[in-house]
C-alpha cells in the first residue's frame, strides 16, 4: 500500500518539537533584553558617579573637595552641567524623565534602599553623606564628604551601589 502524507502522530510530534524550540528562543531573548537593560543602568549610574567626581574635583558650583547635597536632585543640569542628562533616563521607558531621587536616610547598605521596579521606572538614588555620617541635605550648612549611588538590577532583583572615590 502507498503512503501519501504524514500521519496525525507525526504532525503532532513535529508541532510539539517546534513549540519547544520557539519557547526556548523566547526565553533566551527575554533574558538578553533584561541583561541589556541592566548593562544600560550600570553604565548610566557610572556616568552619574563620574560627573559627581568631576564636581568634587572642580567645584563646579561651589567649593571643590565636596559633593553636592540632596539639593542636586531636580537641579542636575545646574550642579552637573557636563553630564549627559540622558543618563538619568530609564532604559525601559522612553519618556525623558529624571530618575535621580534623593535618599531619605544615611543607612549605607543596599537592604531597604528604594530603587526598585515600580510601574516600569527604575530610579537612581543619590545619598550624599556628611562628615558626621548623616545624610547631607544642605550644602550651605553641611560638608558632603562622600556619596553612594544606588540602582536596581532587574536580572537579580537586587540593588547595586556605587561608592564615591573620596571616602
Amino acid at each position: 500500500m502507498l503512503r501519501r502524507g504524514f500521519t496525525i502522530v507525526e504532525l503532532t510530534i513535529t508541532v510539539v518539537v517546534m513549540a519547544i524550540i520557539m519557547a526556548l528562543i523566547v526565553i533566551n531573548l527575554s533574558n538578553s533584553q533584561v541583561s541589556a537593560r541592566d548593562t544600560t543602568r550600570k553604565g548610566n549610574a557610572e556616568t552619574i558617579a563620574r560627573s559627581l567626581e568631576r564636581y568634587y574635583d572642580t567645584g563646579v558650583t561651589g567649593p571643590n573637595g565636596v559633593y553636592p547635597s540632596t539639593d542636586l536632585v531636580g537641579n542636575e543640569s545646574s550642579y552637573l552641567p557636563d553630564m549627559d542628562l540622558n543618563a538619568l533616563n530609564d532604559p525601559v521607558d522612553t519618556t525623558p524623565v529624571s530618575e535621580l531621587v534623593a535618599a531619605t536616610n544615611a543607612t549605607q547598605t543596599t537592604s531597604g534602599v528604594a530603587p526598585a521596579l515600580s510601574s516600569s521606572y527604575i530610579k537612581y538614588v543619590y545619598q550624599p553623606i556628611a562628615s558626621d555620617n548623616t545624610l547631607c541635605t544642605n550644602s550651605a550648612s553641611q560638608t558632603c564628604v562622600k556619596f553612594n549611588l544606588y540602582y536596581y538590577l532587574e536580572s537579580s532583583s537586587t540593588v547595586a551601589k556605587i561608592e564615591s572615590a573620596h571616602r
